[in-house]
């Protein structure tokens, strides 16, 4: 199997020419800010809409050098970085299901690897692939935080989640999961009492979010977009994009926040997980659609098109589970990316 797996590597970087220049688009943006601030010194920011991530320079930096073709360098830092991170979420679902079979952690790499949204992106400077390492250590350390209530761990799942939110807005979904399942642990007979919990606790706090967004809104209504390429100055652009960050960061504090207090409130019956898990995923569809079919975008930061479009479904349902992975859950996910 290990024989296997490198050969589809192989294959597929053949196949893809890492030599060649990006096929994508935002790429392009983060390979010119890395090559922009070897040359300057500085941080700068292109015009690129959303290619706006510090962190994705920040790694560029430790593999490209000034006066060098950054390509192919950049693309290898990629493919190695997409690899660790399959390769972690395969040894987490390992663990949960107790298999010492290396030909189970081998399955479960390739079916993430080579699940095609994952795939592609991965073979460029995008920033999906480390946003996804750092989303899965976030998701790790997390449920070691649920499981050992050591603080440590929950300030670690944090500050990873924090940088992967800077990478792709997508990793939002962590704290947001988790507290809904911390708080969705009522049975339905519980009627209108067991419905109000869902609304107390984190979700009365959460409510500071609104603000946040319309802060947002008024912001982006009142600054143009237009950004120089060639230097990181205040101007109403750049702080476009630096409120832009905050604004995502202020949606992954807030919950954060919740998480120990909802700790000692509510758990949520481990055995509903998938189901509920799926609900809150079709949930999150509709609003997706609604927020941007009706609202151009601005009400919803749009991260479950960002997770269809290029992770999938497995990571969405594994942020929810508050007892580090969920062993059927895992059977059936890698059975969906595998298929995929």
């Amino acid at each position: 199997m290990l024989v296997l797996f490198l050969i589809l590597v192989a294959a597929s970087i053949w196949f893809i020419a890492p030599w060649g220049q990006f096929p994508l688009n935002d790429d392009w943006v983060y390979t010119k800010n890395v090559l922009e601030t070897l040359s300057v010194g500085k941080f700068t920011v292109s015009a690129g809409q959303y290619a706006y991530a510090i962190p994705q320079v920040v790694l560029g930096l430790f593999v490209v050098r000034p006066d060098e073709e950054p390509f192919l360098k950049l693309r290898w830092l990629g493919i190695a970085t997409g690899i660790v991170a399959a390769s972690l979420l395969a040894w987490l679902g390992q663990k949960s299901l107790k298999q010492k079979s290396s030909m189970f952690f081998l399955l479960g790499a390739i079916s993430i690897f080579f699940f095609i949204p994952y795939f592609q992106p991965t073979f460029s400077f995008m920033t999906d692939a480390p946003a996804f390492l750092l989303w899965v250590i976030s998701v790790w350390t997390l449920g070691l935080f649920l499981e050992k209530k050591n603080f440590s761990w929950w300030l670690l799942a944090f500050l990873t989640n924090a940088l992967a939110v800077s990478e792709r807005q997508l990793a939002i979904l962590i704290p947001f999961s988790v507290i809904l399942f911390q708080n969705v642990g009522f049975r339905p007979k519980q009627g209108f009492h067991g419905i109000t919990r869902v609304f107390k606790h984190s979700y009365s706090v959460m409510l500071f979010v609104i603000p946040l967004v319309l802060i947002q809104l008024w912001w982006s209504q009142i600054s143009p977009v237009k950004v120089p390429d060639s230097s990181f100055s205040p101007n109403p652009g750049v702080f476009v994009r630096l409120s832009r960050q905050l604004i995502y960061l202020g949606w992954t504090v807030i919950p954060f926040l919740c998480i120990p207090v909802n700790l000692s409130v509510a758990s949520p019956n481990s055995t509903k997980f998938f189901k509920r898990a799926l609900i809150v995923f079709g949930l999150g569809l509709v609003l997706h659609v609604v927020n941007w079919g009706f609202f151009g975008s601005y009400l919803l930061p749009p991260f479950y098109g960002n997770v269809l479009d290029r992770v999938g479904i497995l990571p969405v349902l594994l942020a929810g589970n508050p007892e580090i992975i969920f062993p059927n859950f895992f059977r059936w996910g890698l059975l969906v990316v595998g298929i995929g």
